[in-house]
């Protein structure tokens, strides 16, 4: 086992280095999906045509459950 201790105190600490790095890159990758998910803004420029059918439904759905009865006239 030829490695002294000093040799292997630089690998453990080239290896969690390295550990380290990989770590704040997944975290910079998770954190920046994460945020143009829930961008709406970017969302409605990459699907401009779903979000408006999207409004249109709701809005649809909205003026039906709120909309008024029809009245009889009594003449």
């Amino acid at each position: 086992m030829g490695e002294s201790a000093d040799e292997l105190k630089e690998q453990v600490d080239a290896a969690r280095s390295r550990l380290a790095q990989d770590l704040n890159s997944l975290e910079y990758q998770v954190k920046s999906q994460v945020r143009n998910t829930f961008d709406w803004r970017l969302q409605f420029r990459q699907h401009t045509w779903q979000v408006m059918a999207g409004a249109f439904g709701v809005g649809l759905l909205f003026g039906l459950i709120t909309g008024h009865p029809k009245h009889e006239t009594n003449y």
